[in-house]
């Protein structure tokens, strides 16, 4: 069994310290992973799904990345991954999924803050964040169009941590992942949400 998630190259090499938001797809785990406080190698990292054995790494643009990489998305249909810099998003960042290069970005129509997990569902990216009253974001990759779906409202010193996007036999749609004030425990939420599309 291996414990340490980040291999030893990356922490050695990179000082890789931190895993962010990740997203599944074809059978691999693509995982933001950063050199915490530092900031100078923003990582995408693959993973196989089904034993969790790391396959390769890519490092990212530090100047794009700008603080880190703390999450990504990707989009399997489009055969790309979506990421965005730490602190008043401008933009998203667009990578190509095969070769892990800067494809484009796309300005968003309002800046979004502290994104810490996003999802590609139909088409458009669900994004969870840390600024003030942990929003859930819809964002239109194509066009950029920023849409607020509701605020969540954590606790006081609790953190938004990630997201993810599934039909559930409850009703429950956007299902996401915080942590509590003292950080010893986390807590899983649900929410019911019309999919208009």
């Amino acid at each position: 069994m291996n414990i340490n998630a980040i291999p030893r190259q990356l922490r050695e090499e990179y000082g890789s310290a931190h895993i962010g938001g990740i997203s599944c797809h074809d059978g691999k785990i693509y995982a933001a992973i950063e050199d915490s406080k530092v900031w100078k190698y923003p990582i995408a990292a693959v993973y196989d799904a089904e034993t969790l054995a790391f396959i390769e790494y890519h490092i990212l643009s530090a100047e794009l990345q700008k603080n880190g990489i703390p999450w990504l998305a990707v989009d399997g249909e489009r055969g790309l991954f979506y990421s965005a810099r730490r602190d008043n998003s401008p933009a998203l960042i667009v990578y190509d999924l095969n070769t892990f290069e800067l494809v484009k970005t796309v300005p968003l129509s309002t800046a979004v803050h502290k994104i810490q997990g996003g999802e590609v569902y139909k088409g458009q990216l669900y994004a969870v964040t840390q600024e003030e009253g942990q929003p859930v974001y819809r964002i239109d990759p194509v066009t950029g169009e920023v849409e607020k779906l509701f605020e969540q409202n954590l606790a006081k010193g609790g953190e938004a941590e990630g997201l993810t996007v599934l039909p559930t036999a409850d009703g429950a749609l956007i299902h996401t992942l915080d942590m509590g004030p003292m950080f010893v425990n986390a807590y899983f939420r649900h929410y019911a949400w019309a999919d208009s599309d």
